[in-house]
């Protein structure tokens, strides 16, 4: 059990002060009889406890625990502290990471936007001369080198269609 009462007393001796003058002090601010009665059931209120620490100057951890707890307290605190500041740092870092990203997803966005835009231009373009060719094929016009190429051409559009229709697909 923590007894407050020796631990209070010795802060006064340290302080220079009695336990009479601690309990009508402005932030303490009770009797010296019902002061002495909490100490004496352990029953002071936290907010009593926190103005008594306050008053005689020393943290509320000093009352708590054995001889250098508060230090131990203190060096706990400044752990925990440390590793306060190191998730703040991480969260800063999450948040850089998350800002690239958009910027990224945007960027890629843009270009799948234009390669579609480029996409659809070369289907126009591959409607026209597949047109043409069925065209001057519908004229009875003999095969001739030129479209015996274009056969040739028309076959490699054919490939480049699915290519590019099997790069959009993924």
């Amino acid at each position: 059990m923590i007894d407050l009462k020796t631990k209070i007393k010795k802060a006064c001796q340290d302080k220079g002060i009695n336990i009479q003058e601690l309990a009508g002090s402005a932030g303490v601010n009770m009797s010296t009889s019902g002061l002495y009665a909490a100490l004496a059931n352990n029953s002071l209120k936290v907010t009593t406890l926190e103005a008594i620490a306050k008053e005689l100057g020393i943290p509320v951890s000093s009352f708590f625990g054995g001889a250098g707890a508060s230090a131990g307290l203190d060096e706990k605190i400044g752990f925990l502290e440390e590793q306060l500041a190191d998730k703040i740092k991480i969260m800063e870092m999450s948040d850089k990471v998350l800002k690239k990203n958009d910027y990224v997803i945007n960027y890629l966005s843009e270009q799948v936007s234009r390669i579609k835009s480029r996409y659809k231009e070369l289907q126009e373009n591959f409607s026209n001369m597949d047109r043409i060719y069925d065209e001057d094929l519908a004229d009875g016009k003999k095969k001739t080198a030129s479209e015996k190429k274009l056969k040739m051409l028309r076959e490699e559009i054919t490939e480049l269609r699915t290519k590019i229709n099997a790069i959009l697909s993924e």
